[in-house]
């Protein structure tokens, strides 16, 4: 065994990849047994007992946290030693469906055992091709050095239609166990996954991997090195770049022309079973020079607009709708709920209750606030920082934020859209009420995109994390009902 070898199917690998997994959210509760559900129920019902518990009391708490979390460790420990040898004899049960992840169909663990193999699977890989994901940031900053300027070039922007869906199998499992770099057990598990992946999505022809599972995107990237090797090597070819399936390309417009450019790129593509999209916004060709005037095309999120040698970045078209349709969403569910005022008992003192109100005008409030806002993640080893600007921090031109933002505007002076009910002041229309609607928009208004993006200021709210999820899951839940 060579220095530095890792065992994967050891049990401390394991152990690894299970906290890791559980930091990620990525293991359900009917994954552990009855005594680890029941534990981490106690330990939930702790948690938040320490958080409404009075100082004097708090250190008790936080023994008795401290003690069922070792206990707990202890039941897992329990379980995942006798799965380690399971799986390490290739007994482990794959179970694998299907979920919307996003707007699309997604395949997903369904048990412990296939969150472990899948996992171990991806880190094999890894370890023995040296695969990590491309840069975003970086081939963002690396279009703007190349398109910032007025020297002659052809750029072509292309995606590979069903990217994954088109993967033959059995070429990367034979390649995998051909090198021999990759241990046999985790061939044999990987075919089983497949195999059940295959029947799962009534896949006949043994082409595709499985969109959601860890591994995949490891995989895709395997079968794509000899084809962006090939493009590479194109005469003329002066910057090649893949994200995914979104291919982006700088070349020499003295060697060849772009159509030629075109068909070299589609033949390399399809010797390897892939097709490029020829008829669609996602086909782009086009030659820049001084004067080139308005050439744009959408990459990564964001929108290339050359004028005359320079180069501006805007919002794509698919972001920027993205961010009217959750203005939109927030309004409609304002409306929708306006009247509801939730009340909920928190113990203040022995024998004393204070009454708090969660309401429907704070939901939009905050909903508002985050959208237009910036914040941090936790990530697995450090914070996250998202949002406005963080999302979209290449934008040298802002005039779709100030798009955003007198939409917004429009939605809050709109009676159809924003018209919160009488009683929510407690008195009728002639007392006060439009005073106070009026204040409710001033505070309103004082949410921008163009401001949250300029000063790119940190929201300290702890709901952060939550209420962005919560607003990605309304904008799929619309755009679902949009393809339905």
């Amino acid at each position: 065994m060579t220095q530095g070898y890792t065992d994967f199917y050891q049990f401390e690998s394991l152990w690894k990849i299970m906290k890791g997994e559980e930091k990620r959210g990525k293991l359900q509760k009917d994954y552990y047994s009855q005594d680890v559900k029941d534990i981490s129920e106690q330990l939930k019902k702790l948690r938040s007992k320490l958080r409404n518990s009075k100082k004097s009391e708090r250190d008790t708490i936080r023994q008795d946290i401290a003690d069922l979390k070792e206990d707990l460790d202890g039941k897992k420990e329990i379980v995942l030693r006798r799965k380690a040898v399971d799986i390490s004899r290739g007994k482990a049960k794959v179970e694998i469906g299907t979920q919307t992840i996003k707007g699309h169909k997604a395949f997903v663990s369904k048990n412990m055992d296939t969150v472990l193999i899948c996992q171990i699977i991806k880190q094999e890989l890894r370890r023995s091709y040296k695969l990590y994901p491309a840069n975003m940031d970086m081939i963002i900053e690396q279009i703007k050095g190349l398109l910032d300027n007025k020297m002659p070039k052809i750029v072509i922007r292309a995606d590979i239609h069903s990217f994954f869906e088109s993967i033959p199998q059995i070429e990367l499992v034979e390649k995998l166990s051909d090198d021999g770099f990759v241990s046999r057990k985790t061939v044999k598990y990987l075919k089983r996954i497949l195999y059940t992946y295959n029947e799962t999505a009534n896949i006949l022809d043994e082409k595709g991997l499985p969109r959601g599972l860890s591994f995949s995107s490891h995989l895709s990237e395997l079968y794509m090195r000899p084809i962006d090797e090939k493009v590479r090597r194109l005469d003329g070819v002066l910057f090649y770049k893949r994200y995914v399936d979104d291919i982006f390309i700088v070349a020499d417009p003295d060697k060849c022309s772009k159509e030629d450019y075109w068909d070299s790129l589609n033949s390399i593509f399809e010797e390897k079973e892939l097709n490029l999209h020829n008829d669609s916004e996602k086909r782009y060709l086009a030659y820049f020079d001084k004067q080139t005037n308005n050439a744009q095309f959408d990459y990564l999120g964001y929108k290339f607009v050359y004028k005359e040698g320079k180069l501006d970045i805007c919002l794509s078209n698919k972001r920027y709708s993205k961010y009217r349709i959750m203005i939109d969403a927030i309004f409609e569910i304002y409306a929708q709920c306006s009247h509801y005022r939730k009340k909920y008992e928190t113990e203040n003192e022995v024998g004393h209750s204070k009454y708090c109100h969660k309401d429907a005008l704070r939901q939009l409030f905050e909903r508002i606030d985050i959208l237009t806002s910036n914040g941090l993640l936790s990530g697995r080893k450090n914070f996250v920082a998202t949002g406005i600007y963080y999302t979209n921090k290449y934008l040298t031109d802002l005039s779709q934020l100030n798009k955003l933002d007198d939409y917004l505007s429009e939605k809050i002076e709109s009676k159809e859209a924003f018209c919160p009910p009488s009683n929510l002041f407690n008195y009728g229309q002639d007392n006060g009420y439009e005073k106070n609607v009026s204040l409710i928009k001033y505070k309103l208004h004082r949410f921008s995109f163009v401001k949250g993006f300029n000063e790119r200021k940190i929201h300290k709210s702890e709901h952060f994390g939550r209420i962005l999820l919560d607003l990605q899951r309304i904008y799929y839940s619309r755009k679902d009902k949009e393809n339905e």
